[in-house]
């Protein structure tokens, strides 16, 4: 009999862990995609609708904002300089990561913590 009641307890343990674990990431999926939406809503309004009232959804949908950022604000020269960036940290990251590994293995030795892990 007990050990039924002690599946049942492991099985009802393991479910409200689970459901917590879902909460948690649930909530971290709002935290991220809310600012993603807020920052969308707002690159549609015009700029009297943003200044006068910029909690408010945009009555008319301004698409053009994004063409008037392309060629105005140069965001694709922006995007590009982003890339060249982001594509040689890489590249210089993964090509050197080896040769940064060697030094700390050895002095890693037969150690447990967390530090020897780590390297």
């Amino acid at each position: 009999m007990t050990g039924t009641m002690t599946i049942s307890k492991e099985k009802q343990h393991a479910r409200i862990v689970s459901t917590l674990i879902y909460a948690f990431l649930i909530i971290l999926a709002i935290i991220y995609i809310v600012p993603l939406l807020w920052v969308l809503i707002t690159s549609l309004k015009n700029d009297n609708t943003l200044m006068l009232s910029p909690w408010a959804m945009p009555a008319k949908l301004e698409w053009g904002n994004y063409e008037f950022a392309w060629t105005k604000g140069h965001l694709g020269t922006a995007m590009l300089n982003s890339l060249i960036v982001c594509g040689s940290t890489l590249v210089i990251s993964m090509v050197s990561a080896p040769w940064q590994h060697l030094p700390l293995q050895s002095f890693a030795g037969n150690c447990q913590n967390l530090r020897c892990i780590i390297s």
